[in-house]
Parts: structure tokens; sequence; C-alpha cells
């Protein structure tokens, strides 16, 4: 879908962080929430 967008090359650069920054934040949540599991 971001391939495909006609949007400038800048922003589709910008977008991609994004995402993958939030993608990062979830995969740490969910270790920690793991680790918290494994710890009660």
């Amino acid at each position: 879908m971001i391939a495909e967008s006609a949007m400038d090359p800048e922003s589709l650069v910008s977008l991609r962080r994004k995402v993958a920054e939030s993608i990062q934040d979830l995969e740490v949540l969910y270790l920690l929430m793991e680790e918290e599991g494994q710890a009660n």
C-alpha cells in the first residue's frame, strides 16, 4: 500500500520510519508484558 502511494519520496520515508518506530514500540511493550508475566 505504501509503495503504491503517490506521495513524494521524503514523505514516504517519514511515514515508513513512523511505522517502523510504532512496530518497535509494540515489540518492546510485548516483551515487557511477557517479562512481567514470568515474574509473577
